[in-house]
């Protein structure tokens, strides 16, 4: 690997590692997603993120809980829109 590649390997692992480390604030701007289409939701983290174990492999878990669970077409487009405009390592998780 030349050190051309190894400095852009060592650039994608230091912002992955920093938007790890801003897991709440990432979490608030899903949360502010979710909450535009399902108004009644409770967000919450869990995970090896929120424990402070995360390696390069994870992601931010979050876990929507419902009342009424969507139909599977919704669930699918408001976790598409949020995949899409969240530019971080996510996991939704809709119970």
């Amino acid at each position: 690997m030349s050190l051309k590649e190894s400095d852009k390997l060592i650039k994608i692992c230091y912002e992955y590692f920093k938007k790890m480390g801003n897991y709440m604030e990432i979490a608030g701007e899903v949360k502010d997603m979710v909450l535009r289409y399902w108004p009644k939701a409770e967000v919450y983290l869990f995970g090896s993120t929120v424990r402070g174990e995360y390696t390069a492999s994870s992601d931010i878990d979050i876990l929507i809980v419902l009342d009424d669970k969507p139909s599977r077409e919704e669930e699918y487009m408001v976790k598409a829109e949020v995949y899409r405009m969240v530019d971080a390592p996510i996991e939704l998780h809709v119970a």
